[in-house]
């Protein structure tokens, strides 16, 4: 009696199952009397070639006349099962299922330093992290585009964390703007190919300071400039100047056009020594801190 047979469970389900992902179904003979069960599987042109083709499935025959049919889906798109009973098809069968791609890389988040529009150098080493979790298992593949030919990226690598996370880590070798592409099983994520601007790698020592001089007259304006033509990086100067009370002092700090000339404008209120620090993309450049002298200026009634 084919039209006794019961199948059921996740692997004639329509929809839930994914690609290479086990699932199983129960075929129930008990109400059926005596006959053979047999199982057929095939997934449609597509899936895993252009023509149609029969899936491989395990049967285990149970103590109760019941089958368990396990199957792993190869790929994602339609499959048909087939369950006939005594050489004939029962009349629920064929079922008609579709897989989903095991992984989904609208899910995949990138980000870090490594990814940031500005701030990564020539020959210094970043980083950013790839979140995957909910999207499935799929290795992430990057690809760097530099502007010039060559080797965009070196010392990259790709590190596994066991925490649906990954962190790559890989040193610039062209300054300009360079392309990371980031996929999921093959798939862009949202945002790839990111575009970020390389800078050219830092050299402290262009950093020139001129017209610091040793003395200062107390309560005059006074200035001197920081010349950072070169020096390459993010192009950060910051100038700080400390009075001999141990009281910061404003100064102002105007760029040229180029971002290459920078005057430093302050009036020192006291007498004695200044402390002036002058760093340069957070590192203190050649000779700072430098010392200033504060002293009376003399005095036109006498």
């Amino acid at each position: 009696h084919p039209e006794n047979v019961k199948v059921h469970g996740p692997g004639v389900e329509k929809t839930g199952l994914k690609a290479n992902e086990p699932t199983y179904f129960t075929v129930d003979c008990s109400e059926a009397g005596q006959g053979d069960v047999s199982i057929g599987i095939k997934c449609a042109p597509g899936v895993v070639g252009p023509a149609e083709a029969d899936i491989d499935f395990d049967i285990i025959k149970n103590d109760n006349d019941t089958f368990t049919v396990k199957y792993t889906p190869p790929g994602a798109g339609r499959y048909t099962i087939m369950v006939l009973f005594a050489d004939q098809e029962i009349p629920i069968s064929p079922f008609r299922i579709k897989v989903d791609p095991s992984h989904d890389a609208n899910k995949v988040k990138a980000e870090g330093p490594g990814l940031s529009k500005t701030g990564v150098e020539v020959g210094k080493p970043t980083h950013f992290t790839i979140y995957t979790k909910g999207a499935g298992k799929a290795t992430p593949e990057v690809h760097f585009t530099a502007a010039g030919k060559g080797e965009a990226v070196s010392d990259f690598e790709i590190i596994d964390n066991h925490d649906y996370s990954f962190t790559v880590r890989y040193t610039a070798l062209q300054q300009g703007n360079m392309s990371i592409s980031v996929c999921h099983g093959g798939d862009p994520i949202p945002k790839s190919p990111f575009t970020i601007s390389v800078a050219p790698p830092l050299d402290l020592n262009k950093v020139k300071v001129q017209g610091l001089n040793n003395k200062v007259d107390v309560g005059k304006d006074e200035e001197f400039t920081v010349n950072t033509r070169g020096a390459g990086g993010q192009g950060k100067l910051d100038v700080k100047i400390t009075s001999p009370s141990r009281r910061p002092i404003p100064c102002k700090v105007e760029s040229g056009a180029s971002n290459e000339v920078h005057t430093v404008k302050y009036i020192p209120p006291e007498e004695g020594p200044y402390k002036v620090d002058i760093s340069y993309d957070g590192n203190p450049v050649p000779g700072s801190p430098f010392t200033v002298e504060g002293v009376m200026p003399p005095d036109p009634s006498k």
